[in-house]
């Protein structure tokens, strides 16, 4: 199960906010993502790591950027942005490749 990614819910685990000139995804209500910082790819035990110890509100979203998520359904995922979508002013999107695992054993 992915995370819930809706733009303006209070219930998602993922928000996107997208303008003319730059495009974030956030968290909603707690400091639960974190962009990847590695060159290796994420992993379930490193995003949770780069969740605890940068916690973010929001993160800039570029083609390419990774972005580690701890959900509220005892999932870790890692968000690799693939496009962001400007066409629709009223209804802008950003297109995510999302690997979601179960939260590691501490």
């Amino acid at each position: 199960m992915p995370p819930a990614v809706k733009g303006g819910s209070a219930e998602a685990d993922v928000g996107i906010d997208v303008s003319a000139d730059t495009a974030f995804l956030k968290s909603w209500g707690i400091d639960n993502i974190s962009g990847w910082t590695e060159s290796s790819a994420p992993t379930a035990q490193g995003c949770a790591d780069a969740v605890s110890a940068i916690p973010q509100r929001r993160v800039t979203a570029k083609p390419g950027t990774i972005v580690c998520v701890t959900a509220n359904r005892n999932h870790v995922a890692a968000l690799q942005v693939k496009t962001i979508d400007r066409s629709d002013r009223n209804y802008p999107g950003i297109m995510v490749l999302a690997t979601v695992w179960d939260t590691p054993s501490p």
